[in-house]
């Protein structure tokens, strides 16, 4: 039916080791194998990852030898999170034009979307996760090599701390969204430097984090 979005249940493993399926919308698979290692704070970055092979029946994550994946929480991956000491700044009307623009890309149905904008270069990605799609933006600007310091991520969805957490460890010092955060995401992207945006496609957007990011 048209009407229905594509989810599915993606098998991996890393080092032939079993791991939790992927709850995904299946496409971009190796980016997103490889963001969400980036950014749970498994690798230290996507040259630790030798291959990633399969497809949506499966995955098989193979890292270099001598790399041994690290396990951390939430809180660990925010305490370990230098606060970002970009000299980035990005004008308001400037993000406001990219969330319109980001809303405006294709009518989509149950599923987040993304934009990674670098400069004139954007990526955008889609799926029922949002966090999902944030891994898979991230590995893709790693991959093209983009400056992450100088990077602004967007999303459709709500501003969670385990998204927030995603853009820290990536280093992105400019996070919009036409949604919220929580008290707790506000406070923790002040700590981290980090400038959220929020109701960006509107007339009257707020700026919570480091605010001086956003001129």
């Amino acid at each position: 039916m048209p009407d229905l979005m594509i989810e599915r249940i993606v098998p991996w493993q890393l080092n032939g080791q079993k791991q939790s399926a992927f709850l995904c919308t299946p496409e971009h698979l190796d980016e997103l194998a490889a963001g969400y290692l980036y950014t749970q704070g498994m690798i230290a970055g996507l040259g630790d990852i030798a291959e990633i092979a399969g497809d949506e029946n499966g995955l098989n994550v193979t890292l270099r030898e001598g790399v041994a994946p690290r396990r951390t929480d939430i809180l660990e991956r925010l305490q370990a999170c230098p606060a970002c000491k970009s000299d980035f700044q990005a004008p308001l009307v400037q993000i406001q034009a990219m969330c319109r623009q980001l809303l405006s890309e294709k009518n989509y149905f149950g599923t987040h979307r993304l934009a990674l904008h670098c400069g004139d270069q954007v990526a955008y990605r889609e799926d029922v996760g949002r966090h999902n799609a944030a891994d898979k933006c991230i590995a893709y600007g790693l991959r093209q090599g983009w400056d992450m310091s100088r990077c602004i991520l967007g999303s459709t969805g709500r501003i969670s701390l385990e998204m927030l957490v995603k853009v820290a460890v990536a280093g992105i010092p400019v996070f919009f969204s036409r949604k919220y955060p929580s008290d707790i995401v506000a406070d923790w992207a002040e700590r981290l430097g980090i400038a959220l945006v929020i109701r960006a496609h509107s007339d009257a957007p707020g700026v919570y984090g480091a605010r001086e990011r956003v001129v």
